[in-house]
């Protein structure tokens, strides 16, 4: 039964061309992490002018030309500034997912020539050399009662494997 997985994978490759593969779903959601990334720039950048605006609150207070009392102030302050750090978390979080993602784009030659190659090899290959494809494809297999089983890919294959059901 896993064996038919795996074919039935590794046939999809071999009549996937790899202009279908991820690539173009990597350049989207690059550009959409990008958008996302400008847009908390831009909320940032907000924050930081409504942070300013309020430290210069702060000496009309003293002077007493202000409208707020203290108390109000240093609670809009840190609330503020609460959110200004969060904004700059955010943005850290997206550049390490960015980074990431022009990662895995460089890496789907790799990945695509090497599942072409177990593709061609695997009906071919010996029970050693078919186990050591699966091993390569898959982390974990479940077994059930009734001969039910789940397979759990490798993380480094499986959004890849998803692509290919899904061109295919």
């Amino acid at each position: 039964m896993v064996l038919e997985v795996v074919r039935k994978y590794l046939d999809a490759i071999k009549v996937t061309p790899k202009s279908l593969t991820m690539e173009k779903q990597y350049k989207a959601e690059i550009a959409d992490t990008k958008k996302r990334k400008k847009k908390i720039e831009a909320e940032l950048e907000k924050l930081k002018k409504q942070s300013v605006k309020l430290s210069a609150e702060i000496g009309k207070v003293l002077i007493g030309e202000s409208n707020y009392t203290s108390d109000m102030l240093t609670t809009s302050i840190n609330v503020t500034n609460q959110a200004i750090a969060e904004k700059e978390n955010e943005i850290a979080e997206i550049e390490l997912k960015l980074a990431n993602q022009q990662d895995d784009i460089g890496k789907l030659d790799f990945y695509y020539d090497e599942f072409m190659s177990w593709a061609d090899e695997f009906d071919l290959s010996t029970n050693e050399e078919r186990k050591m494809i699966i091993c390569k494809l898959i982390k974990q297999i479940r077994l059930y009662k009734g001969y039910q089983f789940e397979i759990d890919f490798d993380s480094d294959y499986k959004r890849f494997l998803k692509e290919f059901t899904m061109a295919s």
